[in-house]
């Protein structure tokens, strides 16, 4: 009965984990995207600046295309970071389906045992 409880407790935490983990990559993921916005104005605002919006053009402005080098890199971090998201959210669902099978089978297991226990306390 211990290690059953055990188990489930290993479980719990097995899913309090993956939720943490879901948590921060949404809180990574959110403060990327929004570092890629600011970075997005602040290309646009270099391109009215210096009226130039052509980055194929020889005059085009560096700290642009910087900028834009750098939007498309934390672009590129969020899809990756969106792929680990995926793969957290279905490790919880395994974690989760693993963790309800245990206490399923503790309630079967107490409730299958539980005649037998009463039994005995009426004799």
């Amino acid at each position: 009965m211990a290690s059953i409880e055990s188990l489930i407790r290993s479980k719990k935490n097995k899913v309090e984990q993956h939720q943490r983990t879901i948590a921060q990559i949404k809180i990574i993921i959110a403060d990327l995207e929004r570092l890629a916005a600011d970075l997005d104005l602040q290309m646009r605002a270099e391109e009215e600046r210096t009226k130039i919006h052509d980055i194929f053009n020889f005059a085009y402005s560096t700290l642009a295309k910087a900028t834009i080098q750098r939007r498309n890199n934390l672009k590129q971090s969020i899809g990756n970071l969106t792929i680990q998201l995926g793969a957290a959210l279905s490790a919880m669902h395994v974690a989760t389906e693993e963790l309800e099978t245990a206490e399923e089978f503790l309630h079967s297991h107490i409730f299958s045992v539980l005649p037998a226990v009463q039994d005995r306390a009426d004799n």
